[in-house]
This record gives C-alpha cells, sequence and structure tokens, in this order.
C-alpha cells in the first residue's frame, strides 16, 4: 500500500507526538533500580532508600536489582543496552563513572556516552578500620609494620576502581608503604574477612562499618573525607594525621540510558531532585554516616566531566595503570 503525501505528512507528525504522549503516560508500570553492586554495601544502602522514595513520589513500584562486577560496569552495561523508555536507572558512582573507565577501558561500556544523569542522591565517605582484636592499636603501628615487611599487611578491596582500592593507594602513596590488597565482591563480604581476621585493614564506607565501630567489633583511625563525619565524630580526618594528599567521598548519581527521551529524562531528574531534597531521606542518610549532595541538573554533566578528568589525573600521578 502507497502513503499519499498527506499520509506521510500525517505518519510523521505522528511519530513526532509519540515521545511526548509517551511521557505523559510515564510510568505506567514498575521501574527497575540496578545497583551495580553486591547486596549489603553502601551503594546497596542508598539505592534501597531511594527504591522507597522514588516509589511514594512517581506512584510505581521500583524494584532493586543487584548486578555486580567489573567495578560496577556490569550493571552500567546492564542500563545502558535497555530499552530506554524510563523504566531502567542504575545507581552510578564517582568509582563507576570517573574511575572504573580509565581502569577497565575495556569493559563494554562507556558511561559518558552510553548513560545520561537524572540526579545526584548523595555522598559516602570512608573510614579506616581494623579489627578491634587486632595487634594494630593505632595508625603508627599499622604503617611500621606495612613500611617494614612490604605486602606482609593486607587490606580489603572491592576490585578495581572501588572506593576502598582508590582510597588504599593514595593512602599508600602518602604513605610511603606498599599493601597487599584482596579484593571482594562488596563491603558486607570485606568487612566480614576483616571481622574475621582475614585481612588486616580496610577503607569501608562509614554507613556499612558504623554499626561495627559501634559494636566494637572494629576500631576507626580515621575518615577519608575533609570534615570529620557526624556519627563518628571522635574519629581524626585521615588529613588529621598528615596524610595531607588522602581526601575522598564517594559520591552517587541516578541515571538512564544516553536514548532516553529528554522529556523522560526531565520527569526522572525531577523525582530524584525531590529525594534528594528530602528531609526524611536526608536524615536516613546521615544517621549511617552518608551525606546530602544536590548538583543543580544543569550542572550535573560538568561536575561529572570535570571529576572524570580530575580523578583520571590522581590515577595518572600515582602510577595506577589499567588492567590487561
Amino acid at each position: 500500500m502507497q502513503l499519499t503525501r498527506r499520509g506521510l505528512i500525517a505518519a510523521g507528525a505522528t511519530a513526532l507526538t509519540m515521545p511526548a504522549a509517551h511521557a505523559q503516560d510515564w510510568p505506567s508500570r514498575p521501574l527497575r533500580l540496578v545497583v551495580p553492586f553486591a547486596p549489603g554495601g553502601p551503594t546497596d544502602f542508598i539505592g534501597r532508600i531511594l527504591a522507597e522514595r522514588l516509589r511514594d513520589i512517581l506512584k510505581q513500584s521500583v524494584v532493586v536489582e543487584n548486578r555486580a562486577g567489573a567495578g560496577g560496569s556490569i550493571g552500567l552495561a546492564n542500563v545502558a543496552s535497555s530499552a530506554s523508555d524510563g523504566y531502567s536507572i542504575v545507581l552510578g558512582t564517582l568509582g563507576t563513572h570517573a574511575i572504573t573507565p580509565v581502569l577497565i577501558p575495556n569493559s563494554g561500556v562507556d558511561p559518558a556516552k552510553d548513560l545520561a544523569p537524572c540526579g545526584m542522591v548523595g555522598a559516602l565517605p570512608n573510614v579506616l578500620v581494623v579489627n578491634s582484636s587486632s595487634e594494630f592499636k593505632s595508625m603508627s603501628l599499622l604503617l611500621d609494620r606495612a613500611r617494614r615487611r612490604p605486602d606482609e599487611v593486607s587490606c580489603g578491596t572491592f576490585g578495581p576502581g572501588s572506593s576502598p582500592h582508590v582510597v588504599t593507594e593514595m593512602f599508600q602513596k602518602s604513605g610511603g608503604f606498599k599493601a597487599l590488597q584482596v579484593p571482594y565482591t562488596g563491603s558486607g563480604t570485606a568487612i566480614t574477612a576483616l571481622i574475621a581476621g582475614q585481612i588486616d585493614f580496610l577503607f569501608d564506607s562509614i554507613t556499612t562499618s558504623v554499626g561495627h565501630i559501634k559494636g566494637d567489633a572494629v576500631r576507626a583511625f580515621a575518615v577519608s573525607s575533609s570534615k570529620r563525619s557526624a556519627v563518628l565524630p571522635d574519629v581524626p580526618t585521615i588529613r588529621e594525621l598528615g596524610f595531607s594528599d588522602v581526601d575522598y567521598s564517594l559520591w552517587l548519581c541516578a541515571y538512564a540510558p544516553a536514548r532516553t527521551p529528554p522529556d523522560i529524562l526531565a520527569r526522572i531528574g525531577e523525582a530524584v531532585q525531590r529525594v534528594s531534597s528530602d528531609g526524611s531521606y536526608v536524615a536516613r542518610l546521615e544517621e549511617r554516616g552518608a551525606e546530602r549532595l544536590v548538583v543543580p541538573a544543569n550542572e550535573l554533566q560538568s561536575f561529572v566531566v570535570a571529576e572524570t578528568d580530575r580523578w583520571r589525573g590522581f590515577l595518572q600521578q600515582a602510577g595506577i595503570k589499567p588492567e590487561h
């Protein structure tokens, strides 16, 4: 069947109006929020709170899916290749967007091109912890052993590009020592290994360590951010202990597939902005040691680009090279 010129014009007009009509109907079914790390970790903790609040705002279920591996790239790739209809979102981090692409360049996903930022949802400082029964009763004792016996002192990471990996590299470079790094699937398994005495120290998110610190299962030496944590006010910053080159806080941002229509991206962004500005949401973050971080929508893309450039520079200076 051949279309007349009038029919072609009508068909084109219909096609142009489809995304807008789709946006008006969105969301008409449950969404999924992919957390690219294992359950029980800090990103998972924030992801589940975010999902709860998005459900209330959007009046639709938001199902959390954990897809861990390759420094978060597996979860990011899953959402990047999903239908760009606004029903798949991934919780990206400083690590997944600014660090992992440098360390694992052939991961199969380019966050800058394949995903579009929707909104910042918080920040996670790290804390340096050891087992409470450890022989290392102070930072100086830990450093003394690590400097005298390279690779005898062990620490946990969540793989290349994870916050423990990057902060540990900063710590080692500043402290002049080298530790044996043991990779785990996430914060939950790493802190369990620390408590079991399988590793000597760990830079973990305050959100997952604070309960163990207050329960005397682990001892905190320092926090990685530039200011002390409200939930651990007696723990000094690592800068206070003389490590001026160590300053790290992991930001988290919601992303959708890059091809998602702008009007739907805007709807997602509005919902995320409402969550991140909500007092009860912020209170739940802060009671676990996380922090509020809001970046205006018109500055979000430039913020991520600037952070990527900053951390690429650090990785080069620290001599941290891509995996082969």
